[in-house]
């Protein structure tokens, strides 16, 4: 992932060099929460490069980065999204593919597991950010009697990660 994020920064780079110089200004990027750290890292670079450029980062749901941007409050925003999920007034532009992971527990028996599977997640406890996309997908894990159950759903990735750290539930 770190690499595509690096590509893409790199390729920003490039194109802020064909531009006029930059003495000054600002830049809003919104992100939900499992992007901020790649995006923290490369605006870190990026302000090492443009010391006078502001950068401002805002957290949110996908809903909330997409209304960001929509509202011209946010000049980026990185989200995650089906392709069938993406809005045509945006641009779109692929900047990790992958599929999901799942974070659980240091002693949960799934962290032995080369992929995890549907049928492999019968009966755990889940703890998932709220988010429209992500409570989607929670909805079809826990269908069909598979013993599911979401314990809570939270804007608080401490929270989140807590849960999972203490073995309490998983979360993806």
């Amino acid at each position: 992932y770190a690499r595509t994020i690096l590509t893409n920064f790199r390729n920003m780079k490039n194109e802020l060099v064909k531009s006029n110089p930059i003495n000054a200004g600002n830049i809003v990027i919104a992100t939900i929460p499992g992007m901020v750290s790649l995006v923290t890292n490369s605006t870190i670079t990026f302000m090492g490069i443009y010391p006078h450029i502001n950068v401002q980062l805002f957290e949110g749901d996908n809903t909330a980065v997409m209304n960001q941007v929509m509202k011209g409050e946010a000049d980026m925003g990185f989200v995650s999204l089906t392709r069938e999920s993406q809005d045509e007034s945006f641009t779109w532009e692929p900047v990790i593919r992958g599929e999901a992971v799942v974070v659980v527990n240091k002693q949960s028996p799934l962290r032995f597991l080369p992929a995890i599977t549907g049928a492999d997640l019968h009966n755990e406890v889940f703890v998932i950010y709220k988010d429209a996309y992500i409570e989607k997908i929670a909805a079809e894990l826990i269908s069909g009697g598979s013993g599911n159950r979401i314990a809570l759903t939270t804007n608080n990735t401490q929270a989140i990660m807590q849960m999972v750290s203490r073995g309490n539930a998983i979360t993806f």
